[in-house]
């Protein structure tokens, strides 16, 4: 990934330079299989392993901060989903497939928002590569409306002007100036989107359709996954705190932890330091 300077002009110096060097000594590594090329960032020298799944429009360098902190402590692997999104079946064949490269039998998978939809699915799928299951500021893999609400989503970007996309960028980073790292968390986003079309946006959303459509088979409220789960929430998540309470209930062997702080949908973000430490108390 290349940083846009001008972006973080604003942003306190010694937040940009643990970025900086961390983009600079954390290539992507790729691997090639049967023609398909899949990229991962790999770090750390743990006897456990971690694997992180980035949101959805990110990559795995938004988890930079939590990996410099436990690659001292912890084997680290994160893949590189495609941005525009990918169907389930293939999400959980490409987190297997760099498993299986990098010669990791047993780890702890790690989902955020988006990501944590792949996870849940991929302990359904492979639940003998899991070690723990950590579900952070993620909503429930199958709901009633998922299909429905999602369709309807697409149908609206079509009519939607193109400028809409950067006022959808701006509501979503409006929030959060208690944190120190807000300004931060504001250049990454416009480091993110700067590619990002309207037209990119609805692509995104076909192809979460599919996601949905492919698990459709799934029962609602019922997981296979017995193994020990860790359940992270934000109480000001506007977008996934109303399923901690459901996850909790789906997910019986868990335990779970509430951020207080405004860290809203992006506590990661916000408040990485807290966030860390909390990571790294429950999977410790």
């Amino acid at each position: 990934m290349i940083l846009n300077n001008k972006l973080f002009k604003k942003v306190p110096q010694h937040q940009y330079i643990i970025l900086k060097q961390f983009i600079e000594n954390h290539p992507y590594k790729k691997h090639v299989k049967n023609g398909v090329e899949y990229e991962c960032i790999a770090t750390g020298n743990g006897k456990r392993t971690i694997v992180l799944l980035h949101g959805a429009m990110f990559n795995p360098y938004m988890w930079f901060y939590l990996m410099t902190k436990l690659k001292n402590d912890f084997r680290i692997i994160a893949p590189k989903l495609p941005a525009i999104g990918i169907g389930a079946n293939d999400s959980v064949n490409y987190v297997k497939t760099i498993l299986d490269t990098e010669n990791v039998n047993k780890a702890i998978i790690v989902g955020y928002s988006y990501g944590g939809g792949i996870a849940q699915y991929f302990a359904e799928i492979y639940p003998e590569y899991i070690d723990i299951l950590v579900l952070s500021n993620t909503g429930i893999l199958r709901r009633e409306d998922s299909i429905i609400r999602t369709q309807k989503m697409i149908k609206k970007l079509r009519f939607l002007p193109s400028f809409s996309i950067n006022i959808i960028k701006s509501i979503r980073t409006g929030s959060g100036k208690e944190s120190e790292w807000f300004s931060f968390r504001k250049a990454f986003f416009n480091l993110m989107f700067e590619s990002i079309t309207k037209k990119f946006f609805v692509e995104h959303f076909n192809k979460n359709l599919e996601f949905l459509k492919e698990i459709e088979y799934l029962p609602i409220g019922r997981v296979s996954w017995k193994g020990r789960t860790i359940i992270l929430a934000t109480k000001t998540d506007n977008d996934t705190y109303k399923y901690y309470q459901t996850l909790k209930s789906i997910y019986k062997n868990n335990v779970n932890y509430v951020f207080e702080e405004p860290g809203g949908h992006h506590m990661l973000f916000l408040y990485p330091e807290k966030y860390t430490q909390v990571m790294k108390d429950l999977i410790s």
